[in-house]
């Protein structure tokens, strides 16, 4: 091994004290950037984070719902009209046999 030592003060960078800067910002601008991109919520972390707003809201539904569905009571549904009967009938005879007339279905409804 040689015993001179090498003269590496042409590589300091910090001689040039405004280029230093400037490459100092540069990254330093960069890191922050790529920082900010990190920090970035996933669309998992955003679905997460509506957890707990959702669970609640399921519990106020089901602490309204549970009494309705146990105390009210069903109205007794009334046989259908025969004009109601004849309008049903049209539009199943219509669905099924494809022979039926949109007039057909008019005449039922009485139009």
């Amino acid at each position: 091994m040689d015993e001179e030592r090498l003269d590496l003060s042409a590589l300091d960078p910090s001689v040039e004290g405004a280029r230093w800067e400037l490459m100092m910002d540069a990254v330093v601008s960069r890191g922050m950037a790529s920082l900010a991109m990190a920090q970035r919520p996933s669309v998992a972390d955003l679905l997460a984070g509506w957890r707990r707003p959702v669970l609640a809201l399921a519990a106020v539904m089901a602490l309204v719902a549970i009494p309705l569905l146990l105390f009210v009571q069903e109205q007794p549904v009334g046989k259908a009209s025969p004009q109601q009967a004849a309008v049903t009938l049209a539009v199943i005879d219509w669905a099924w046999a494809g022979e039926t007339r949109p007039t057909d279905l008019i005449e039922a409804i009485g139009r």
